[in-house]
């Protein structure tokens, strides 16, 4: 299971002068935890383990970014902020791993936290969609609570606000998307469009950017709304 003791040693032989591993093979998925953790043992060096976990992360946001775009884009912005840290030597090996092994955690329970939160996968994508268009909104919205933590909840963490018209939202997109072929057919997609902009225009926050939400919301939907 893992690399090979050749690639290992490899690993941990052929770095830098900058710090940065020499990537030989493709990184075991964080994913699969089990064998993950088995190739980040068999490394000698917290070097190697740092890089080999980077790599590891930076291969999840990629084929994870279209599934949902805000909180991957969110992830990605991260790492490439302590890539740069890295880079500038303003953190220890010790210190880059106790941040990853963090992002890894979260990213390992991300769909836990949707279920906590009460969505699926879909529907947990377009949330973290909306929340991302509220909070940049937040100037327009003086004394509200921006954040997705609201007092009062019946979930914790979760704003029930946003999350009402999520599932309005992914309840239309689900009909419509059952009908064959409705990429296709423009007058599936005009009516999809006009669903989306009548619920965002019940919103307060949601008025002033509709259009620019609906287009997004749509482009989503064309990525994972396969029902």
């Amino acid at each position: 299971k893992g690399v090979g003791e050749k690639v290992k040693k490899l690993i941990d032989d052929h770095v830098r002068s900058e710090g940065d591993i020499v990537q030989l093979h493709d990184p075991v998925s964080i994913m699969d935890e089990k064998e993950f953790e088995e190739t980040i043992d068999s490394l000698k060096s917290d070097e190697a383990k740092a890089s080999e976990k980077e790599h590891a992360i930076k291969k999840e946001i990629s084929i994870k970014m279209d599934e949902n775009p805000v909180l991957y884009k969110k992830l990605s912005e991260r790492l490439e902020e302590i890539i740069e840290r890295r880079k500038e030597k303003q953190m220890s090996f010790s210190e880059l791993i106790e941040e990853y092994d963090d992002m890894i955690h979260t990213m390992r329970n991300i769909k836990t936290k949707a279920e906590k939160l009460g969505f699926d996968k879909k529907e947990y994508a377009l949330y973290e969609l909306l929340l991302d268009e509220r909070e940049l909104n937040a100037g327009d919205m003086v004394g509200e609570d921006t954040s997705g933590a609201i007092y009062g909840d019946s979930e914790p963490g979760v704003n029930e606000k946003v999350k009402r018209l999520t599932k309005e939202i992914v309840q239309d997109i689900a009909d419509y998307t059952k009908i064959d072929l409705w990429r296709e057919k423009s007058e599936v997609i005009k009516e999809m469009r006009k669903a989306i902009k009548v619920h965002l225009l019940e919103y307060e926050e949601f008025k002033k950017k509709y259009k620019i939400i609906t287009n997004k919301i749509m482009k989503l939907a064309d990525k994972i709304f396969i029902f």
